[in-house]
Protein backbone atom coordinates (compact mmCIF):
# COMPACT_ATOMS: atom_id res chain seq x y z
CA UNK A 1 0.00 0.00 0.00
CA UNK A 2 1.68 3.18 -0.95
CA UNK A 3 0.61 5.24 1.94
CA UNK A 4 1.42 5.56 5.44
CA UNK A 5 -2.04 6.37 7.46
CA UNK A 6 -2.97 2.21 6.55
CA UNK A 7 -5.03 2.27 9.48
CA UNK A 8 -7.30 4.66 7.82
CA UNK A 9 -8.34 2.43 4.96
CA UNK A 10 -9.17 -0.30 7.64
CA UNK A 11 -12.57 -0.80 7.32
CA UNK A 12 -14.25 -2.25 10.61
CA UNK A 13 -17.44 -2.84 9.00
CA UNK A 14 -15.97 -5.14 5.73
CA UNK A 15 -13.17 -6.23 7.90
CA UNK A 16 -10.43 -5.41 5.00
CA UNK A 17 -8.45 -2.43 3.66
CA UNK A 18 -10.06 -0.72 0.81
CA UNK A 19 -11.82 2.37 -0.53
CA UNK A 20 -14.98 4.11 0.06
CA UNK A 21 -17.18 4.19 -3.52
CA UNK A 22 -19.55 6.67 -3.24
CA UNK A 23 -22.06 6.15 -6.19
CA UNK A 24 -25.67 7.44 -7.13
CA UNK A 25 -27.57 4.46 -9.61
CA UNK A 26 -30.61 4.21 -11.83
CA UNK A 27 -33.70 1.78 -12.54
CA UNK A 28 -31.52 -0.07 -14.77
CA UNK A 29 -28.43 -0.54 -12.80
CA UNK A 30 -26.41 2.19 -14.93
CA UNK A 31 -23.57 4.25 -12.40
CA UNK A 32 -25.02 7.76 -12.51
CA UNK A 33 -22.33 9.44 -10.51
CA UNK A 34 -19.27 7.07 -9.16
CA UNK A 35 -16.63 8.84 -6.24
CA UNK A 36 -13.45 7.37 -4.79
CA UNK A 37 -13.52 9.86 -2.26
CA UNK A 38 -11.92 8.45 0.67
CA UNK A 39 -10.11 5.62 2.65
CA UNK A 40 -11.90 3.06 3.89
CA UNK A 41 -12.73 3.53 7.38
CA UNK A 42 -14.38 6.66 6.73
CA UNK A 43 -18.01 6.53 7.40
CA UNK A 44 -20.12 7.17 4.32
CA UNK A 45 -22.03 10.59 5.77
CA UNK A 46 -17.75 11.96 6.28
CA UNK A 47 -17.51 10.58 2.38
CA UNK A 48 -20.43 12.24 0.77
CA UNK A 49 -19.11 15.82 1.80
CA UNK A 50 -15.93 14.95 -0.18
CA UNK A 51 -18.31 14.65 -3.14
CA UNK A 52 -18.89 18.03 -4.16
CA UNK A 53 -20.18 17.93 -7.82
CA UNK A 54 -23.08 15.30 -6.23
CA UNK A 55 -23.71 17.69 -3.23
CA UNK A 56 -24.22 20.71 -5.71
CA UNK A 57 -26.60 18.78 -7.96
CA UNK A 58 -28.60 17.53 -5.07
CA UNK A 59 -28.97 20.99 -4.09
CA UNK A 60 -30.29 21.78 -7.16
CA UNK A 61 -32.77 19.06 -7.26
CA UNK A 62 -36.44 20.91 -7.90
CA UNK A 63 -38.49 20.08 -4.98
CA UNK A 64 -40.24 16.94 -4.53
CA UNK A 65 -37.24 15.04 -6.13
CA UNK A 66 -34.92 13.25 -4.36
CA UNK A 67 -32.69 10.11 -4.07
CA UNK A 68 -32.96 7.07 -1.47
CA UNK A 69 -29.89 5.73 0.72
CA UNK A 70 -29.65 3.54 3.61
CA UNK A 71 -29.24 4.71 7.55
CA UNK A 72 -25.48 5.36 7.15
CA UNK A 73 -26.53 8.89 5.59
CA UNK A 74 -28.93 11.94 7.39
CA UNK A 75 -32.55 12.05 6.26
CA UNK A 76 -32.99 15.18 4.60
CA UNK A 77 -35.72 16.68 1.81
CA UNK A 78 -33.18 15.66 -1.02
CA UNK A 79 -31.97 12.29 0.61
CA UNK A 80 -34.42 9.59 2.28
CA UNK A 81 -33.88 7.08 4.38
CA UNK A 82 -35.92 4.68 6.00
CA UNK A 83 -36.78 4.59 9.35
CA UNK A 84 -34.78 2.61 11.59
CA UNK A 85 -36.74 -0.86 14.22
CA UNK A 86 -37.71 2.00 17.02
CA UNK A 87 -39.41 4.12 15.03
CA UNK A 88 -41.48 1.84 13.01
CA UNK A 89 -44.51 2.13 15.35
CA UNK A 90 -47.11 2.28 12.46
CA UNK A 91 -47.68 -0.12 9.41
CA UNK A 92 -47.58 2.80 7.18
CA UNK A 93 -43.60 3.73 8.19
CA UNK A 94 -43.06 -0.06 7.70
CA UNK A 95 -44.73 0.24 3.94
CA UNK A 96 -43.01 3.16 3.58
CA UNK A 97 -39.73 1.19 4.08
CA UNK A 98 -40.71 -1.28 1.85
CA UNK A 99 -40.78 1.12 -1.19
CA UNK A 100 -38.07 2.39 -0.19
CA UNK A 101 -36.00 -0.39 0.09
CA UNK A 102 -37.81 -1.34 -3.63
CA UNK A 103 -35.28 1.51 -4.89
CA UNK A 104 -32.66 1.58 -2.81
CA UNK A 105 -31.24 -2.12 -3.63
CA UNK A 106 -30.60 -1.41 -7.41
CA UNK A 107 -27.45 0.58 -6.03
CA UNK A 108 -26.16 -2.73 -4.22
CA UNK A 109 -27.55 -4.90 -7.39
CA UNK A 110 -25.44 -2.64 -9.57
CA UNK A 111 -22.37 -3.47 -7.83
CA UNK A 112 -22.99 -7.00 -7.50
CA UNK A 113 -23.45 -6.96 -11.12
CA UNK A 114 -19.94 -4.56 -11.58
CA UNK A 115 -18.18 -7.28 -9.61
CA UNK A 116 -19.86 -10.04 -11.07
CA UNK A 117 -18.68 -8.73 -14.89
CA UNK A 118 -15.18 -7.61 -13.70
CA UNK A 119 -13.77 -10.17 -11.69
CA UNK A 120 -10.83 -8.29 -10.17
CA UNK A 121 -12.88 -6.23 -8.11
CA UNK A 122 -13.86 -9.57 -5.85
CA UNK A 123 -10.39 -10.18 -5.01
CA UNK A 124 -9.13 -7.15 -4.39
CA UNK A 125 -6.95 -4.40 -6.07
CA UNK A 126 -3.36 -4.29 -4.87
CA UNK A 127 -1.81 -1.45 -7.38
CA UNK A 128 -1.01 1.82 -5.49
CA UNK A 129 -4.03 3.98 -4.65
CA UNK A 130 -3.91 5.97 -8.22
CA UNK A 131 -3.88 3.15 -10.09
CA UNK A 132 -6.58 0.97 -7.85
CA UNK A 133 -9.40 4.49 -8.55
CA UNK A 134 -8.73 4.29 -12.52
CA UNK A 135 -9.39 0.72 -12.44
CA UNK A 136 -12.65 0.96 -10.34
CA UNK A 137 -13.71 4.32 -12.67
CA UNK A 138 -13.33 2.70 -15.66
CA UNK A 139 -14.72 -0.51 -14.66
CA UNK A 140 -17.77 1.41 -13.90
CA UNK A 141 -17.77 3.31 -17.48
CA UNK A 142 -17.00 -0.85 -19.11
CA UNK A 143 -20.03 -1.51 -17.10
CA UNK A 144 -22.47 1.41 -18.01
CA UNK A 145 -21.32 0.51 -21.92
CA UNK A 146 -22.05 -2.76 -21.55
CA UNK A 147 -25.63 -1.89 -20.55
CA UNK A 148 -26.23 1.41 -23.09
CA UNK A 149 -25.19 -0.79 -25.97
CA UNK A 150 -27.28 -4.27 -24.88
CA UNK A 151 -24.00 -6.37 -24.99
CA UNK A 152 -23.41 -9.57 -22.71
CA UNK A 153 -27.30 -10.13 -22.51
CA UNK A 154 -26.83 -13.83 -21.20
CA UNK A 155 -25.01 -12.25 -18.48
CA UNK A 156 -27.30 -9.99 -17.00
CA UNK A 157 -26.27 -6.76 -19.25
CA UNK A 158 -28.56 -5.31 -21.73
CA UNK A 159 -32.22 -4.93 -21.09
CA UNK A 160 -33.46 -6.28 -17.57
CA UNK A 161 -36.95 -7.75 -16.21
CA UNK A 162 -36.99 -5.52 -12.93
CA UNK A 163 -39.22 -7.78 -11.81
CA UNK A 164 -36.95 -10.83 -12.61
CA UNK A 165 -33.77 -9.03 -11.10
CA UNK A 166 -36.28 -8.61 -7.67
CA UNK A 167 -37.01 -11.94 -7.19
CA UNK A 168 -34.35 -13.69 -8.66
CA UNK A 169 -31.39 -11.90 -8.66
CA UNK A 170 -28.74 -15.04 -9.41
CA UNK A 171 -30.83 -15.46 -12.91
CA UNK A 172 -29.81 -12.15 -13.98
CA UNK A 173 -25.96 -12.47 -13.11
CA UNK A 174 -26.20 -10.98 -9.96
CA UNK A 175 -24.35 -13.21 -7.40
CA UNK A 176 -25.28 -12.13 -3.24
CA UNK A 177 -22.07 -12.68 -1.31
CA UNK A 178 -22.21 -14.05 2.53
CA UNK A 179 -21.54 -11.20 5.34
CA UNK A 180 -20.49 -10.89 8.79
CA UNK A 181 -23.70 -12.03 10.13
CA UNK A 182 -23.33 -15.45 8.54
CA UNK A 183 -20.04 -16.04 10.30
CA UNK A 184 -18.30 -15.66 7.21
CA UNK A 185 -16.11 -12.19 5.85
CA UNK A 186 -17.38 -9.54 3.77
CA UNK A 187 -16.10 -9.45 -0.16
CA UNK A 188 -16.68 -6.97 -2.35
CA UNK A 189 -20.28 -7.71 -4.32
CA UNK A 190 -23.98 -7.64 -3.72
CA UNK A 191 -24.07 -7.22 0.56
CA UNK A 192 -27.29 -7.06 2.45
CA UNK A 193 -27.66 -3.77 4.05
CA UNK A 194 -26.33 -3.71 7.24
CA UNK A 195 -26.91 -0.55 9.75
CA UNK A 196 -23.63 -0.26 11.91
CA UNK A 197 -23.22 2.67 14.68
CA UNK A 198 -19.56 3.33 13.05
CA UNK A 199 -21.31 4.58 10.04
CA UNK A 200 -23.83 6.40 11.79
CA UNK A 201 -21.32 8.56 12.74
CA UNK A 202 -21.32 12.38 12.15
CA UNK A 203 -18.46 14.42 11.52
CA UNK A 204 -19.12 17.95 13.14
CA UNK A 205 -15.92 19.40 12.13
CA UNK A 206 -16.64 20.97 8.76
CA UNK A 207 -19.14 22.90 8.18
CA UNK A 208 -22.83 21.92 7.33
CA UNK A 209 -25.09 22.87 4.32
CA UNK A 210 -28.70 21.97 4.50
CA UNK A 211 -28.25 18.57 3.00
CA UNK A 212 -26.52 17.36 6.29
CA UNK A 213 -29.22 18.84 8.70
CA UNK A 214 -31.92 16.54 9.60
CA UNK A 215 -35.39 16.85 7.63
CA UNK A 216 -37.36 14.39 8.14
CA UNK A 217 -40.47 16.16 6.90
CA UNK A 218 -40.60 15.32 3.24
CA UNK A 219 -40.24 11.71 4.60
CA UNK A 220 -42.63 12.46 7.23
CA UNK A 221 -45.40 14.14 4.62
CA UNK A 222 -44.67 10.35 2.26
CA UNK A 223 -45.80 8.35 5.54
CA UNK A 224 -48.80 10.67 5.38
CA UNK A 225 -49.97 10.26 2.14
CA UNK A 226 -49.44 6.15 2.55
CA UNK A 227 -51.34 6.19 5.95
CA UNK A 228 -53.78 8.30 3.63
CA UNK A 229 -54.40 6.26 0.61
CA UNK A 230 -54.17 3.53 2.53
CA UNK A 231 -51.10 1.53 0.58
CA UNK A 232 -50.19 -2.05 2.38
CA UNK A 233 -47.11 -4.17 1.93
CA UNK A 234 -47.45 -7.31 -0.23
CA UNK A 235 -48.49 -10.29 1.73
CA UNK A 236 -44.87 -12.71 1.08
CA UNK A 237 -43.39 -9.02 2.59
CA UNK A 238 -45.33 -8.93 5.76
CA UNK A 239 -45.09 -13.34 6.51
CA UNK A 240 -40.83 -12.76 5.89
CA UNK A 241 -40.81 -9.64 8.11
CA UNK A 242 -43.33 -11.05 11.03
Amino acid sequence: MDVLNRREYYSGHYKCYGLNVQAMVGPDLEFFYVCIAVPGKTNDVRAIKRCKGLIEWLQALPNGYFISGDNAYIISRKVLVPHDKPQCDHESKRVFNYYLSQLRIRVEMAFGLLTTKFRLLRKGLNFYNEKNSLVIRACAKLHNFCIRTKEGKGDGFGVLDRDAVRNDPKACGILPLPHKHSGQTYDMGYLETVIDEETAEIDNSTPVVDLFVSDPSLRNELVADIRARGLRRPQENISRNS
